[in-house]
């Protein structure tokens, strides 16, 4: 039930081996100050984008304790270790696998990999730590900082994510993390996928290696002698070891091996997209598991993991930082990542119990502003409630939510949406509500 897996992270913090994994030394925590460890973790967790004031003066007010400045906040929270946050992340995704039905594709689970950007602000400390995106000849850059995430597309679930300096390849992030995935779905069958960014020999290579099942888009204008010789807009193609493709291999014994090897086989896929242009997709997936319809069909899911940075991004407004050094913005962003998981995962509870009124023109889903807006005001509220109270506010919360509904209307197309150059919140200029 989401209700005890929500319950299970209240509990957690309580505890002295995740109040270990949360200090940044062994000494830290161990005396009892205005706000402790428990009420650090859930403040920061529970953030609304308010003023640190307010953000400060609503939470204790709540929990009947005494005022914390904000000045005192900020210095204790130089004490509590980002990992916290990663480490409660993981075990509630796990919980989640280990709980619910979990929706797969011909047997595998399918996960989207993609990057976005983050905004942050313009403080000595950041701008050395994650850099500068410069914009026109002059400007002075804007402190940015690269987010990489693996998310599950049938289960809504953002499984990984770290964030890193500006001049991370994206490449590179998720090549970091191949390990870690390969321990989580030690026992399952998986389809990663990618944009055209990603696709390199190097990496199709590595993804076979590690026996990762991919679907990556190329770009048309790569591989165009290979592509030219192809006989039909659907075969296995050995895609020829080229000089650049060793230049960009990460390890000497990467290099040495792709020299030896001298070329890489996959499938590619030329097909058509709506507006009528050619796409093509690069696969280690048989014909005879995947057609081309259906690797097309599983690639544009991959637009799932762009929704969900939306979401992040534009409705959880995770960009509005209240910190302006790096500890602060990783347990920022780190536990809001956490707190995305708990929405998705109540978002999934409440759409089981949306009862759709078959007299509507439209079916109906749960409106995800209002839904977050809800959540975050509620949720420490709720799970620090006694035992016995949890689950009677939790079926509260559900039906508040399924109140807010928005129509799904067949055929809407949405459009990526252009960036701006400048920081969307400013350090001194933030919402009180």
């Amino acid at each position: 039930m989401v209700s005890s897996r929500v319950k299970r992270i209240f509990e957690k913090i309580k505890k002295i081996e995740y109040k270990l994994i949360g200090a940044i030394t062994e000494k830290k925590f161990t005396r009892e100050r205005k706000m402790n460890f428990n009420d650090l973790v859930l403040c920061i967790l529970s953030k609304k984008g308010k003023t640190l004031t307010l953000e400060l003066r609503e939470y204790m007010k709540k929990n009947k304790k005494e005022e914390i400045t904000k000045q005192a906040f900020s210095k204790q929270r130089q004490n509590l270790n980002p990992e916290i946050f990663k480490v409660l992340n993981k075990e509630y995704v796990e919980d989640i696998y280990a709980e619910r039905k979990i929706e797969k594709y011909k047997g595998y689970i399918l996960l989207a990999v993609d990057g976005t950007m983050l905004e942050l602000p313009n403080s000595e400390e950041l701008k050395e730590y994650y850099g500068l995106q410069l914009g026109q000849p002059g400007s002075v850059g804007r402190v940015r900082a690269r987010v990489i995430g693996v998310y599950d597309i049938l289960n809504q679930i953002m499984v990984k994510t770290r964030i890193d300096p500006y001049k991370f390849m994206e490449k590179r992030q998720i090549e970091a993390e191949l390990k870690n995935l390969k321990k989580t779905y030690k026992n399952e069958k998986v389809i990663l996928i990618f944009d055209r960014f990603y696709f390199g020999i190097s990496f199709i290579h590595s993804l076979n290696k590690m026996g990762f099942k991919y679907i990556i888009r190329m770009q048309n204008n790569h591989y165009k002698k290979e592509k030219i010789e192809m006989e039909s807009n659907d075969e296995e193609v050995d895609l020829k070891v080229r000089t650049n493709s060793v230049f960009y291999a990460d390890t000497e014994e990467e290099k040495e091996e792709l020299k030896k090897i001298r070329k890489v086989q996959t499938r590619i896929i030329k097909t058509k997209i709506p507006s009528g242009e050619e796409e093509h997709l690069s696969t280690n997936i048989s014909k005879r598991e995947l057609n081309e319809e259906e690797a097309k069909e599983l690639y544009f899911g991959r637009w799932a993991i762009e929704k969900s940075f939306d979401i992040v991004k534009n409705k959880m407004n995770i960009e509005n930082f209240s910190s302006q050094k790096v500890i602060g913005i990783e347990q920022e962003f780190y536990s809001q990542m956490l707190l995305y998981n708990m929405v998705e995962d109540i978002r999934a509870d409440a759409g089981i119990r949306l009862v759709q009124d078959e007299t509507k023109k439209y079916e109906y889903k749960i409106n995800t502003n209002i839904m977050v807006g809800i959540f975050k005001e509620e949720f420490i509220e709720i799970f620090t409630k006694p035992e016995e109270e949890i689950d009677k506010h939790y079926e509260k919360l559900i039906k508040e939510i399924n109140k807010y509904l928005v129509p799904i209307i067949p055929g809407r197309k949405f459009e990526r949406k252009k960036m701006h150059s400048m920081n969307k919140y400013s350090s001194n200029l933030r919402r009180n509500t």
